[in-house]
């Protein structure tokens, strides 16, 4: 049975069928293993810094791979098991990239990091502003970077984000969908300032089943836009609703009404079209 391996489906596969494969020294786990050192090659390409350091990419195999090991389960149970690897290879990256900056050690760069997490947090009803928002704005007292690296889609969205999910649903948009999409956005701007996340988020491989116009729309309903005004966040509104006594969506704008219709259109037209040809086939 061939699979690849740089798939979701594909490691997936591979960490199942591993241990009838010699394991990690088998020739299964050097495939996995190469496509790790691929991804954190890749990751290190992509961190914003004058600093580009060749020699980071062994050690965050060797992290992606410890944790892996430890934690196939989990990682394997997770709709989207690269995107865990990821998050946690990106981490070290940036405590890494972090500590050259300053002149410190990892672990001290790792604690500024997670208490910039936290500031970030904190301040979430800041989102016009520069600082990105963060999947895990509901307890601003918790660490996010603490422990194993939770995928936001287990529960560390606040209400107001998945109120604003459960809307994309009801307009269209298949829920597995939207849950990936909105993760990806999520990670990007976890990572760049809101003057680079439009570009970070049309050139991110993990929202190739959109196109243009649903990112930027998903994009503009988590951190809204300036043009013409203030921001226009449809999750920042939600999120103020209760405090100023409204109703969820009565303070939602005309504008970020449509940007649910626009991320939620290009689906519906595909469903319709599978429909006809099945209803064709059928004939």
């Amino acid at each position: 049975m061939i699979f690849d391996v740089r798939t979701d489906d594909g490691l997936r596969q591979a960490l199942a069928r591993m241990p009838q494969e010699g394991g990690w020294d088998g020739p299964l786990g050097r495939v996995v293993i190469s496509a790790l050192w691929d991804k954190a090659s890749a990751l290190v390409n992509r961190q914003r810094s004058d600093v580009r350091d060749a020699h980071r990419v062994p050690h965050l195999v060797g992290l992606g791979w410890e944790y892996l090991a430890q934690h196939a389960a989990y990682v394997a149970g997770a709709r989207s098991p690269w995107a865990v690897l990821h998050t946690v290879m990106r981490r070290q990256a940036r405590a890494a990239e972090l500590g050259d900056e300053l002149g410190v050690s990892e672990r001290r760069a790792r604690e500024s990091t997670r208490t910039e997490r936290r500031v970030e947090a904190h301040t979430a009803t800041r989102l016009g502003v520069d600082h990105p928002p963060t999947d895990h704005v509901g307890d601003p007292t918790q660490d996010p970077t603490a422990g194993a690296a939770v995928p936001a889609w287990t529960g560390g969205w606040d209400a107001a984000l998945r109120e604003l999910r459960d809307q994309l649903v009801a307009a269209g948009a298949p829920a597995a969908a939207t849950d990936d999409a909105i993760s990806a956005v999520l990670d990007v701007l976890s990572t760049v300032r809101r003057s680079h996340a439009h570009t970070e988020v049309y050139q991110s491989t993990r929202l190739d089943g959109l196109d243009r116009d649903q990112r930027r729309a998903l994009l503009e309903l988590l951190i809204g836009t300036r043009r013409g005004g203030p921001a226009s966040s449809a999750w920042l509104a939600l999120r103020q609703a209760p405090e100023r006594g409204e109703l969820p969506w009565a303070s939602i704008d005309r504008a970020a009404a449509a940007r649910f219709a626009r991320f939620a259109s290009p689906f519906r037209q595909a469903t319709r079209a599978r429909e006809s040809e099945f209803a064709l086939s059928a004939a």
